[in-house]
């Protein structure tokens, strides 16, 4: 599936709409349902995470976690009574398995009741093998507002 942004609100409000559809419909199974996110620096990722994070259900100010590397949320049960947290890592500083432990990578990722979403998953690579849905955000052309827009792919 191909959705094409021409900008930062539409990013965030496919963000909220993929978090709304994907709870709605929880995929259960063993392991935490991991989504990837990639592209280019200022492609549109954390706005994204921010529209999914608010479609979560979740009012908390939604920044990348660049230095902090993973924040935790907490999925209302109200929302969701299937998934209980969300993770949100940013992986590009992130090089080896140590790298993981340290933030818990592997537990969170033994967690059924987990959404984790993964900014720079080719970092982690190595260590990640399954990705259920990957998203691709790519730069476009300048649009009509003066936004950049951005091509968001989604494959699983």
């Amino acid at each position: 599936m191909i959705f094409k942004s021409i900008s930062e609100k539409d990013t965030f409000t496919y963000g909220a709409t993929c978090a709304q559809e994907l709870i709605a419909h929880p995929v259960v199974r063993e392991r935490a349902t991991l989504i990837t996110l990639k592209g280019n620096l200022g492609a549109g990722k954390t706005v994204f995470v921010k529209g999914f994070v608010k479609g979560c259900g979740i009012n908390h100010s939604v920044t990348s976690p660049t230095f902090v590397l993973m924040k935790h949320y907490v999925i209302p049960k109200k929302i969701s009574p299937y998934y209980r947290d969300l993770f949100h890592i940013d992986a590009y500083r992130l090089r080896t398995k140590k790298d993981a432990e340290s933030i818990g990578l592997f537990e969170m990722l033994n967690n059924p009741h987990a959404l984790i979403l993964i900014e720079w998953p080719e970092r982690l690579s190595a260590l990640i093998k399954e990705s259920l849905i990957r998203i691709t955000i790519a730069h476009g052309k300048k649009s009509t507002n003066n936004q950049t827009t951005r091509t968001i792919t989604f494959s699983s």
